[in-house]
């Protein structure tokens, strides 16, 4: 990772809908990220599951659950080839990102 990634103010992490373990995708990354500095422990994040349009309703509501349960965080579902949920992420993004510049 680059050094830069200690002085962002929010990390948004991507989990492909298709994966089979979006909870273990998503430790796999918190693992890596904070034997690489422990100041990233405690950084805001954002946490999205994208290509939504690739996957079965009920199967993507189970990987939903599934992440809600081990982040207790609140999932975006998005799209890139479809343009769904982008823009709400980038509004979440620009409020934590202000509300983090507020307390430095």
């Amino acid at each position: 990772f680059p050094v830069t990634i200690e002085r962002c103010g929010v990390l948004i992490h991507v989990i492909d809908a298709n994966s089979t373990h979006v909870d273990k995708d998503y430790l796999t990354i918190r693992n890596e990220l904070e034997s690489y500095s422990p100041l990233l422990k405690d950084k805001t994040e954002i946490l999205c599951i994208n290509k939504i349009d690739s996957v079965e309703e009920r199967e993507l509501t189970k990987k939903v659950k599934l992440l809600e349960k081990v982040t207790n965080k609140k999932i975006h579902l998005i799209s890139g080839y479809l343009n769904i949920g982008l823009e709400a992420v980038l509004k979440q993004a620009l409020m934590e990102i202000k509300a983090w510049r507020d307390k430095s």
